[in-house]
């Protein structure tokens, strides 16, 4: 038997995505033990997603710990409605679903209209702040400067951060310093990235470094967003370690310290994160997602 010592979390993957088969599924987290990844949240979309999700967090894969959340994405904000909610409450209250998300604004793509993607955002926060449930917030600026998601973003969850009964984490973070301290004076984390470490990603390094030390987080967002060394190939949770790399250049601390912090970040949002779930490489079995 292999002994696994997991360091590092990746807090937002998507092995729920239809293209990745469950035996794809095992494979990653047979390399995510290699790269001593121990944990993972697998970050629910829609609801189909979320139930896959779901499903991977109540089995588990391998030695790999997975955690859930369930949500539906801005993109999708047009599918919202009460059978919608209904759903995702059903997954909610389930064990190892943690979060609700990923929830939020997206006006670059706009493949929901603003108004509902608008009402979708603010009945999912008032559903986190009813389930008392953190969120996982997607929040992407648009290319006109009359499409800038982040102020309205900050501007809805005032009213509900300020309360101090919803949190959560800016996952995948693509705004400056002045977003990020605005995102943190409401309590929320902020979570980095493969493009953390292209080459023209001089902002974000900034604003790594700029983020507090308890308050940060790092993910994949696979299977997009490969870092620079995989860069244009499909990502996987393995592949997050590339990205601690570089936070721990960018902050001057080691890469294991920054990894027991970042673990404890997620404990400290998500709840408890257990450690090597199996003991051994490839604990698991094929199932189907």
């Amino acid at each position: 038997m292999e002994v696994f010592l997991p360091l590092f979390f990746d807090s937002h993957c998507h092995w729920n995505d239809g293209s990745i088969d469950a035996q794809e599924v095992l494979r990653q987290a047979e390399r995510c033990v290699e790269a001593s990844v121990g944990a993972v949240l697998v970050a629910g979309y829609d609801v189909e997603s979320s139930v896959r999700g779901a499903e991977l967090a109540r089995k588990g894969v391998g030695a790999v710990s997975v955690l859930a959340s369930a949500g539906l994405h801005p993109h999708d904000a047009s599918q919202w409605g009460r059978g919608v909610m209904e759903d995702l409450v059903g997954l909610l209250e389930m064990p190892h679903v943690r979060a609700l998300g990923e929830i939020g604004l997206d006006f670059w793509y706009y493949n929901s209209p603003r108004d509902r993607q608008l009402e979708c955002f603010e009945a999912q926060l008032q559903l986190a702040e009813d389930l008392k449930k953190p969120v996982i917030l997607h929040i992407r600026d648009g290319k006109e400067p009359e499409d800038r998601a982040f102020p309205l973003a900050f501007d809805v969850l005032r009213g509900f951060a300020g309360s101090g009964d919803v949190k959560g984490v800016l996952h995948c973070f693509s705004g400056g310093v002045a977003e990020a301290r605005r995102g943190l004076d409401l309590g929320f984390m902020i979570s980095f990235a493969g493009p953390l470490t292209y080459p023209k990603s001089e902002e974000s390094r900034r604003v790594c470094s700029y983020v507090p030390s308890d308050m940060l987080l790092l993910e994949t967002d696979s299977p997009y967003l490969a870092p620079r060394s995989r860069r244009g190939k499909r990502n996987e949770p393995a592949y997050v370690v590339e990205v601690y790399h570089e936070a721990a250049k960018v902050r001057g601390v080691d890469v294991d310290t920054l990894g027991r912090l970042v673990w404890s970040n997620g404990e400290r949002l998500f709840g408890p994160i257990p450690k090597g779930v199996s003991g051994a490489v490839g604990g698991g079995e094929a199932r189907e997602l």
